[in-house]
């Protein structure tokens, strides 16, 4: 019997009645920790609250949110996360997740454009990923007639792949065979679609068609090298009405998050850094911050990195084969992350029906020392408090590597000068393109912001600057940690990394988790 939990089980075997052991963990809460104030660690604070736990939030920055976040700058504001966040359709087990958390309700106005990406090719060429598949499909039709059959197995296999839900519920291992067989019923209509594209690539898919540009479309978004049934399930969402942008963005809802978090007595303690998780007999009983404070507790849930849980919290004394698989394999599990750069706009953009658009610039760019050349832009122009009246924020996205942010982070360890010269490089060559895209942003652009991928490890310590987890390849298997740590006990985990392939949702399943096999060992 492992020592953290003795007290708790002995008293319980003293109180034979289900009432009496109710009363009694109502009168004897059990303490619990909470290391990282992201999305995972508000909904573990939350659900622990929920469950009568005591639970503190320590977060090391100012303000809670981890990388789901945003900052005011030159007076205006920085969404730096929410693109589109899974589970914003009303009575969809993922809605009713972000509801129970505050993060979604009913008087929470959604923002949905038309279309979710335009690609602008050269000649004056458009192509649309439409949220209305049939349109979509017509589109395609016209663009490329000798794709016809391709096209539309292409827009069938995503109608197919609309009935995949996140499960919500509980933990896999606390699922019953009732519920795995329920679940793959529900998903039936998926698994031809998933036989077809299982070990294929975002690339090998894209080469499959004939029109080149309908295969640059389809690269924009994510690596060449990401399994192809990412780029169909998330279509598939965004079609179906499950993802969206709540309105305010990152940092709004998170601040709804801390206020249901609160409501329920947790304690949100920011500027509090853990230096180390303290273990006696192999058994989670604390933390001890960077200040020496020690604080106690009876289970300690990290939902931070968890490269730092491993290797800084726990000064890599417990291996854990699943991540270690992962950080050591690089072929099979390559990291991704993204640029990006922000610009005040003094002017508003012709209205656009679609969220992102995508271009190439008018030639190569060096950047990190390899040759760039596609942008997504992101106009925040439907957010009326992101900018002072009449203007608007663009967000610039460039995809990146490990590769990249290493390059950018001996850059600045050893010349921060020359690592801001070369933001400026590329911030006024960007500028440079969108003036040509687009006319009338002529003499309107200001650089107000560039973060790298290293940024994302300054400030959120971030593994090798990856806001997802690793990219999953094809001919890759797919699986989920268990939230746990071999041969140590009262630890839990939570966050996207244990959840293939991460974001918000994953986040905010996994804080769940961690509270309900935390209550299970109780």
């Amino acid at each position: 019997m492992d020592n953290c939990h003795k007290v708790c089980i002995f008293a319980a075997l003293e109180l034979p009645a289900y009432a009496e052991r109710t009363a009694y963990n109502h009168r004897m809460k059990n303490k619990v920790i909470i290391i990282g104030g992201g999305i995972s660690g508000l909904s573990a604070g939350i659900f622990a609250q929920k469950n009568n736990l005591d639970s503190i939030i320590l977060e090391r920055h100012l303000i809670p949110g981890g990388e789901c976040t945003g900052w005011d700058r030159q007076g205006y504001h920085i969404d730096s996360c929410i693109h589109w966040m899974v589970g914003t359709l009303p009575g969809t087990e993922t809605y009713r997740l972000w509801e129970e958390l505050g993060a979604l309700g009913p008087d929470i106005p959604m923002v949905k454009h038309p279309a979710y990406l335009r690609f602008d090719g050269p000649d004056g060429q458009q192509f649309h990923l439409w949220n209305d598949l049939s349109r979509m499909e017509k589109e395609l039709l016209q663009l490329s007639p000798e794709d016809e059959k391709l096209i539309r197995q292409f827009v069938d296999d995503i109608r197919r792949y609309v009935v995949i839900e996140s499960v919500t519920s509980r933990p896999m291992e606390q699922r019953s065979l009732c519920d795995h067989i329920a679940y793959f019923w529900s998903i039936r209509k998926a698994i031809m679609p998933h036989v077809r594209h299982a070990k294929q690539s975002v690339g090998e898919l894209s080469k499959r068609f004939h029109n080149k540009f309908i295969g640059d479309t389809m690269l924009a978004y994510l690596p060449e090298t990401f399994y192809a049934e990412a780029l169909l399930y998330m279509y598939a969402v965004v079609t179906s009405g499950k993802a969206g942008i709540p309105a305010g963005g990152s940092k709004a809802t998170v601040y709804r998050m801390k206020e249901r978090y609160e409501s329920l007595g947790g304690t949100l303690r920011c500027r509090a850094e853990v230096k180390r998780i303290i273990v006696e007999n192999d058994c989670a009983k604390g933390v001890e911050l960077n200040d020496g404070t020690i604080l106690e507790a009876d289970a300690v849930i990290a939902s931070c990195d968890p490269h730092v849980t491993l290797y800084d919290l726990l000064d890599g004394r417990y291996e854990d084969t699943y991540f270690k698989t992962r950080y050591e394999d690089k072929d099979r599990f390559p990291l991704f992350s993204h640029a990006a750069v922000y610009y005040g706009c003094k002017t508003q953009m012709q209205q656009t029906d679609a969220d992102t658009i995508a271009f190439n610039t008018s030639r190569p760019f060096l950047m990190a020392g390899r040759e760039q050349q596609t942008l997504l832009v992101k106009n925040y122009q439907y957010e009326a408090g992101f900018a002072p009246e009449g203007h608007t924020v663009l967000q610039i996205l460039i995809q990146q590597n490990e590769a990249d942010y290493e390059y950018y982070k001996h850059l600045r360890d050893t010349d921060i000068e020359a690592y801001k010269a070369e933001k400026q490089r590329i911030g006024d060559f960007i500028a440079q393109e969108l003036e040509a895209h687009f006319p009338e942003l002529q003499g309107q652009l200001q650089l107000i912001e560039f973060t790298t991928s290293y940024s994302l490890t300054r400030f959120c310590r971030a593994y090798k600057g990856s806001y997802m987890p690793f990219v999953t390849r094809p001919n890759v298997e797919r699986t989920f940690h268990n939230g746990r740590i071999k041969g140590l006990n009262g630890l839990y985990l939570a966050g996207q990394w244990l959840q293939p392939p991460g974001g918000l949702i994953n986040a905010a399943i996994t804080g769940k988790f961690a509270v309900q096999r935390l209550i299970k060992d109780l």
